[in-house]
């Protein structure tokens, strides 16, 4: 159940994140000046969401393996 609720936060984070990312692409695409300070930050944002959702995918297979070793 743990997982469950792990698997919908992450869902709700997502959204949230793909509205941020959309209105910094859309400063990017306004002006370079914009594109120079917001592009990296997109980058990194995306890298560590990502990063962060690998982690999660490890960590549920790690336990599902440790509960079925148990049974």
């Amino acid at each position: 159940i743990r997982s469950i609720q792990v698997h919908e936060e992450l869902r709700s984070v997502r959204t949230q994140l793909d509205d941020i990312l959309n209105l910094g692409q859309e400063l990017v695409s306004r002006s370079e000046k914009y594109s120079k300070l917001v592009a990296p930050d997109i980058e990194t944002i995306t890298r560590k969401f990502e990063d962060l959702q690998h982690r999660i995918r490890i960590i549920q297979v790690s336990n599902c393996s440790v509960y079925l070793s148990h049974r």
